[in-house]
């Protein structure tokens, strides 16, 4: 089915549709469509994220099992 073809489907149930709620999602979809903002990183932001994409592929990270041992051992020290 095309776009326009939903569209008019769409359309139709929402016109014939009894329930308050599905009428309340499609609206809270709507919205939050509407509100949506695309993302743009800088270049320096791209690097940091490839950086730790990096250090996650070669291992270079701890569990938060242990990073909440460690803060325990700080707060404790």
């Amino acid at each position: 089915m095309d776009t326009k073809a939903l569209r008019k489907d769409i359309i139709e149930k929402v016109k014939n549709s009894l329930e308050d709620d599905v009428i309340l999602d499609i609206a809270r979809l709507i919205d939050a469509d509407e509100s949506y903002q695309k993302i743009i990183f800088s270049e320096d932001q791209k690097n940091s994220i490839k950086n730790s994409i990096r250090e996650y592929e070669e291992g270079k990270f701890i569990t938060n099992e242990v990073a909440e041992e460690e803060i325990q051992k700080w707060l404790r020290d």
